[in-house]
């Protein structure tokens, strides 16, 4: 999933394409799923599935294999979820993690995005 981009511009979605059907199933977008694409938009969804992580303090969707998690991914049938008790407390940032995590690249934040909404919220 690591790859070194030359002219890696972060306003804009650069992206290639690996040869490699291995990486690391739980934290993969759909669209390297399905089309082996990689972008900084996957790199959101990778950085939204592990807050998700941190937040709750387990794995996304535990009682799911990676392969099985995978396969909900690439069909757009996982919707990352949180308790209720983190409703109140963590709700601005969980907003952020779900545009994180939506299915559609288009609809991801950029990191700077990113970074000035955790600046917003925490500050």
């Amino acid at each position: 999933m690591s790859r070194i981009l030359s002219a890696y511009d972060h306003e804009e979605a650069t992206f290639g394409i690996t040869e490699s059907f291995i990486g690391p199933l739980r934290h993969m977008a759909p669209e390297a799923i399905n089309d082996r694409m990689y972008s900084i938009y996957s790199d959101v969804w990778s950085f939204g599935i592990c807050m998700i992580e941190i937040v709750t303090r387990d794995t996304v969707c535990p009682e799911l294999t990676p392969l099985q998690m995978a396969t909900k991914v690439s069909s757009g049938e996982l919707v990352p979820s949180f308790p209720p008790e983190y409703s109140e407390y963590w709700a601005d940032l969980l907003e952020l993690l779900y545009q994180c995590t939506s299915f559609y690249p288009d609809e991801r934040p950029t990191f700077i995005e990113i970074t000035k909404t955790l600046a917003s919220i925490y500050n």
